[in-house]
């Protein structure tokens, strides 16, 4: 009998929330599209570390650890995407800077629910990335 060295593909459901990240704001050259985006998942809380986690069978999806770091939160409802997003975001972030002093960095949508969710009930988030030096306040 041989063994086969192709480990078994492992199946995770999907999960929440979904995270899109606006390129734009996060330093990007001035080449970069104006439609850039990032898609990330949040993998499940049993898989502990990226070594526990299954390969990705799309090479397209890379598993990246994201470090501890500090965000703020605004939660709404409705059907949203990034361009209907960017303006909720500037409105956080300005209050953010203009109201408690924070130097704000990227921002990122946060979506909770499946497409087929009635947009009422939809949970969203934007998240700020502050600046790790302010995190005190």
């Amino acid at each position: 009998s041989s063994s086969s060295s192709t480990p078994t593909p492992t199946a995770i459901a999907m999960t929440a929330p979904v995270l899109n990240l606006n390129l734009n704001d996060a330093n990007m050259d001035a080449n970069t599209n104006a439609d850039a985006r990032q898609m990330s998942f949040v993998l499940p809380a049993i898989f502990t570390s990226i070594q526990s986690a299954p390969t990705p069978t799309d090479p397209r999806v890379l598993l990246k650890e994201v470090l501890s770091h500090t965000i703020a939160v605004k939660s709404f409802s409705g059907s949203v995407d990034m361009a209907t997003a960017a303006p909720i975001a500037e409105e956080f972030k300005s209050y953010l800077t203009n109201n408690h002093g924070f130097t704000c960095k990227e921002w990122r949508l946060a979506r909770y629910n499946p497409p087929f969710t009635l947009p009422f009930l939809r949970t969203n988030e934007i998240w700020v990335t502050i600046d790790e030096q302010e995190k005190e306040t």
